[in-house]
């Protein structure tokens, strides 16, 4: 499930700038009934830092939904 994820990952550095991983961020999950792995990456766009939360699942061998938030919204613990 990870190596699936990091392909994405790998394919996500290619379109953002100074892209990089949070390597404690991986988290194991269930989504829709299915395991799941999610992690956070940071990157930089113009509108300044970025954060993007990736979530794929074992029926998918790609990340099956991605978002991007400000880093600034973004603690330690997750969204505020």
């Amino acid at each position: 499930m990870r190596k699936a994820m990091e392909a994405g990952l790998a394919e996500q550095a290619k379109v953002f700038k100074n892209f990089q991983v949070r390597s404690d961020s991986w988290q194991d999950l269930t989504l829709a009934g299915s395991p799941a792995v999610s992690v956070v990456s940071d990157y930089t766009s113009g509108k300044g830092p970025m954060c993007r939360i990736t979530f794929g699942a074992l029926t998918r061998l790609i990340p099956c939904d991605s978002m991007s938030i400000c880093a600034s919204n973004l603690t330690r613990s997750g969204p505020r």
